[in-house]
């Protein structure tokens, strides 16, 4: 069976799909935590912890998903508009030396290990090609004249609202194993 993972991640938020062959079948849209923002020392709604958030999305999804990977015949496809989520995807190493890659790098690798042998692709979709990712992505901005993130008036791309929606797990210190 083909998996694929259908990723963004903003300033603010990951999000992400899990289609089986052509067929979305879940979603998740969560928000960064303080947690997160202190861990890889990004601020929330900083453009420059792009990177950190598009891999660590991976790293989310790649868990939220495990079970249905565990099948010897799976297959999977990682797409998002990060060049650093597709390069660390699958050379499982940051492409820049950055402590917050590395880490994200490593648990990536130690959660493939877990694995059978799977047939893994990674590939670029260009930003404006990255619509529903980018919405679910894009849930927790804040509005205009607020200071905390809340999720305001927001409703899932209407593909996804028949969908199950997945709930990530907290990405506490018991999240990582490689710490």
């Amino acid at each position: 069976c083909s998996y694929t993972l259908d990723l963004d991640a903003s300033p603010w938020g990951l999000g992400g799909i899990l289609s089986e062959g052509d067929a979305p079948v879940e979603w998740y849209a969560d928000a960064l935590t303080d947690a997160d923002c202190q861990r890889y020392a990004c601020a929330r709604g900083d453009a420059s912890g792009q990177q950190i958030w598009g891999t660590l999305n991976a790293l989310v999804a790649f868990r939220l998903w495990r079970s249905f990977l565990l099948n010897d015949q799976a297959t999977l496809r990682v797409r998002g508009d990060s060049v650093t989520l597709t390069e660390l995807v699958i050379r499982l190493r940051p492409p820049t030396n950055s402590p917050g890659l590395g880490l994200i790098a490593r648990e990536w690798a130690l959660d493939l290990a877990d694995l059978p042998a799977l047939p893994l692709v990674s590939a670029h979709v260009p930003g404006v090609a990255n619509v529903q990712p980018d919405l679910l992505s894009r849930r927790f901005v804040p509005a205009a004249d607020e200071s905390e993130v809340q999720p305001v008036a927001w409703q899932p791309p209407a593909s996804l609202r028949r969908l199950r929606q997945r709930e990530p797990p907290a990405r506490d210190e018991g999240w990582y194993r490689t710490l």
